[in-house]
């Protein structure tokens, strides 16, 4: 299997074992590992903190609440992307731009179901979703791509 849509990443594989040229179509198949695993580790992240900060925290709610915060932009970001390749438009400026955005909008998401699920006050909620986003970003700059 070759390019994927004919599209080569903007660098180099940082993954020794995946070629450049297949990496996008290889992330047809790791990519929805790749969304669980980040998920689960924000999920962890953000409980163990609040444990060890002596604030109440049910993992079945910190899952939802960060689930629902991935959750919810991510339509508006695969319309956006797909669009950004169907018009030719893919340009590592415009969707690094964009997507801190939507990185930002998830954050937003978290931040509001920290406070209001778990009554953090506003600055607590939104530094423990800034964190969980921050882990996704290095994570994602990593693999995703």
């Amino acid at each position: 299997m070759g390019l994927l849509l004919g599209r080569k990443p903007f660098e180099p594989s940082y993954l020794t074992f995946l070629p450049t040229e297949r990496y996008y179509a290889a992330q047809v198949f790791f990519l929805p590992l790749f969304g669980l695993a980040v998920w689960l580790l924000m999920s962890g992240v953000v409980h163990v903190v609040l444990r060890l900060a002596a604030q109440k925290s049910d993992l079945d709610q910190v899952l939802n609440i960060v689930g629902m915060g991935m959750l919810v932009p991510m339509p508006v970001v695969w319309l956006w992307d797909w669009s950004m390749i169907v018009s030719n438009s893919f340009q590592m400026a415009v969707m690094a731009i964009s997507h801190s955005v939507f990185q930002l909008w998830e954050a937003w998401v978290e931040a509001i179901g920290l406070r209001r699920v778990l009554g953090l006050g506003a600055l607590p909620a939104a530094g423990l979703a800034l964190l969980a986003n921050a882990l996704f970003v290095l994570l994602g700059m990593m693999f995703v791509r």
